[in-house]
């Protein structure tokens, strides 16, 4: 009799070298993907200037790659179970490499966007294999706990490196430099996935591939993520973000019925039945959720409220980011000494500390700075306490068979966490700033005028710079109150939830 995609044996122990490389691999290409993320941030301006693109069109070099690497996830991670997660990850490998090269070499706008695009297949690919591999090579709880501890810094340090490496690499050798510094980590990624790469074994065919759900799993998640670039730019009432919002109601409905009816769906029901991997994921959502909104809205504080310019912007994150990186591997070892409930039930609390604190600096300006480094200081502390674990969690709940799908799933509620981290606290700015500002102007605020101050161009009032600035300066305080908020919320979410010691 065939295998049940849901009693696909466990494989047998790796060795030493099989589970080191296997590690070594999965952290390279997540340090990879973060790099190329924050890289292609910094090299906007410059990649503005040599292609003779607006602001708008600039954007989409950075989402287009977001777009689809989110919507590649599900069929990558369906892609991963049928084939085996060495191979979808070998693909990951070769494709990313080459389209990191097709944009490095581009000398046209369009080139570069499809570069971009289909770079991030090539993510989804490897995010939604790598990980799923640590679940096959490492079997123990305490081994998994550390290797995903592992997973989760190196996700940070790619973050890391590619703020403070892409700057550089722009200076010396223009965009180009600053948009290839991830490739040797890539290539070495694919080396050690030829050498001594193993995941989870092929699932057995049985079933045809759900290519409808492919499709419409694609298109919801596509249509989505344009619902939330597009209204973000364009407001929420534009025809186009209307339209992509009705394309991801339709797609997502037809999404749901397919995978009720197909025999081997994208989207397993067990996945949803899965209390862990639920559990797992409505965390994520929430702390992730928080900590994007940090690195949208402190710098824009520092640059709009204090008046610094950007690189000063930039180096007040290194108090949030230094901390995110070593605490993942130490946070593992807590949670097999004290329990995983402890460990994220102190982590949340400790970002809700951070974020009180942020909550005061920020209220009055006059407060030391080093307040505001000790806020961005626990909140990465607690961050990193939840970054690696939470994966863990997710692919330590489910069956061998359903590890890619799974992880693509996680990733897919990574990815909306990402999405509500612009758009929760910028509504909440929003609201703030508005009776504030229409009390300091006298005069009527439109919505561009509105948008514009919220951005930190306080130059849109007639009335002058100063009263639009006093009014940002209390609006933005309300934004850390509020993420403190969601955060405790995920800190009850631990504690009811997660596993006791």
């Amino acid at each position: 009799m065939p295998t049940s995609i849901l009693t696909t044996p466990t494989p047998a122990p790796a060795d030493a070298a099989t589970r080191g490389a296997t590690l070594a691999a999965a952290c390279l290409s997540m340090a990879a993907i973060a790099m190329s993320i924050t890289a292609a941030g910094v090299a906007l301006v410059p990649i503005g200037a040599a292609f003779g693109i607006g602001f708008g069109a600039l954007q989409w070099v950075l989402n287009l790659f977001v777009l689809s690497f989110a919507a590649f996830l599900l069929p990558a991670g369906a892609l991963a179970d049928r084939i085996g997660q060495r191979r979808s990850f070998i693909a990951g490998c070769a494709i990313f490499s080459a389209f990191t090269l097709m944009a490095v070499l581009a000398t046209r706008t369009e080139w570069l966007l499809a570069a971009r695009f289909l770079q991030g297949a090539g993510g989804a690919l490897l995010a939604a294999s790598g990980p799923a591999a640590l679940t096959a090579v490492f079997h123990g709880e305490a081994e998994r706990k550390r290797a995903f501890g592992w997973l989760g810094s190196c996700g940070g340090v790619g973050l890391t490196l590619g703020a403070l490496f892409s700057g550089a690499a722009a200076a010396q050798g223009g965009w180009r430099a600053a948009l290839a510094i991830h490739l040797p980590l890539v290539l070495a990624a694919l080396a050690l996935a030829l050498w001594n790469f193993r995941g989870h074994a092929a699932r057995p065919a049985g079933a045809r591939f759900d290519l409808v759900g492919a499709v419409l799993g694609f298109v919801t998640i596509a249509a989505a993520m344009a619902f939330g670039i597009l209204g973000a730019e364009r407001g929420w009432g534009a025809s186009a973000v209307l339209a992509c919002l009705a394309i991801a109601l339709v797609a997502g409905s037809l999404f749901a019925r397919s995978q009720r009816r197909h025999p081997a769906p994208l989207l397993s029901p067990a996945l949803l039945r899965n209390r862990g991997f639920v559990f797992a994921c409505l965390l994520t959502l929430l702390f992730t959720t928080v900590w994007v909104a940090m690195f949208i809205y402190v710098p824009l504080h520092q640059q709009a409220a204090r008046g610094h310019d950007a690189d000063h912007a930039g180096r007040t994150l290194l108090a949030l980011l230094m901390p995110a990186m070593v605490m993942p591997a130490l946070a593992s070892r807590l949670a097999v000494r004290i329990g995983t409930r402890a460990v994220l039930v102190g982590g949340c609390l400790a970002m809700a500390a951070g974020l009180g604190l942020l909550y005061l600096a920020w209220a009055d300006l006059s407060r030391p700075a080093a307040l505001e480094w000790l806020a961005l200081a626990l909140c990465g502390s607690g961050a990193g306490c939840l970054y690696g674990l939470l994966d863990y969690l997710a692919m330590a709940s489910l069956p061998n068979a359903l590890a890619g799908t799974g992880s693509a799933t996680f990733n897919v509620l990574r990815l909306l966490g990402d999405a509500l981290g612009a758009i929760v606290p910028g509504a909440v700015l929003v609201q703030a700033l508005a009776p504030r500002l229409a009390a300091a102007s006298g005069e009527p605020v439109t919505r561009e005028m509105l948008n514009a101050v919220a951005a930190g161009q306080f130059g849109a009032l007639a009335s002058g710079g100063a009263a639009a600035a006093e009014a940002f300066r209390g609006a933005i305080a309300a934004v850390p109150a509020v993420l403190a908020v969601l955060v405790l919320l995920g800190a009850v979410l631990a504690w009811w939830r997660a596993e006791r010691p």
